[in-house]
């Protein structure tokens, strides 16, 4: 055993790492924080379910929408994943915040916490000059005119169809 071969060859290392397990297993379970980077059985410790709708977002870029099965994965990924983080920072930025105060809480500096480093302020001209060029980059040519639809999908006999109407997310340029 690693432990007993360390106390062995280094006693006050051995006791140093006894000390940091200790104290992960206190913060993972009394607080319920994921506190080392490896073991986070929590990751993969439930199935994801596929729920019956799917929200996609839809990009038309110089009047042309852009296929995205004709992408990257990671290309696509950049396309779906980040107008719906942009949709949702309100909320995350409120989650992040109301979960850090909880634990900075408990070493006694909450008074030094600063609501500003915990807050996401982009707007839609940042976001929409940011998305623009991650754009260009993907589809290597210049974006004039750029719309992103949020739509909905339903899955109907292993395919996804079209459900309600398109909502505009982004519009700007000219065509």
């Amino acid at each position: 055993m690693f432990i007993k071969k360390l106390y062995h060859y280094n006693k006050a290392m051995c006791s140093l790492i006894i000390i940091a397990l200790l104290l992960f297993i206190i913060i993972n379970f009394k607080w319920g924080v994921v506190a080392t980077p490896f073991l986070q059985f929590g990751m993969y410790s439930s199935v994801f379910h596929v729920s019956d709708t799917q929200t996609v977002y839809q990009l038309e870029v110089n009047g042309s929408r852009i296929k995205n099965s004709n992408l990257s994965l990671t290309s696509r990924d950049l396309l779906q994943i980040f107008p719906e983080y942009f949709e949702r920072q309100k909320m995350i930025n409120e989650a992040a915040y109301t979960t850090m105060k909880r634990y900075i809480n408990y070493t006694g500096f909450l008074h030094y916490m600063d609501t500003e480093k915990y807050l996401n302020n982009i707007n839609d001209s940042i976001f929409t000059n940011w998305y623009k060029i991650k754009v260009e980059k993907i589809t290597g040519s210049n974006v004039h005119a750029l719309k992103l639809y949020k739509q909905q999908f339903v899955w109907n006999k292993n395919k996804l169809e079209p459900f309600g109407t398109a909502t505009k997310i982004i519009e700007f340029g000219t065509q």
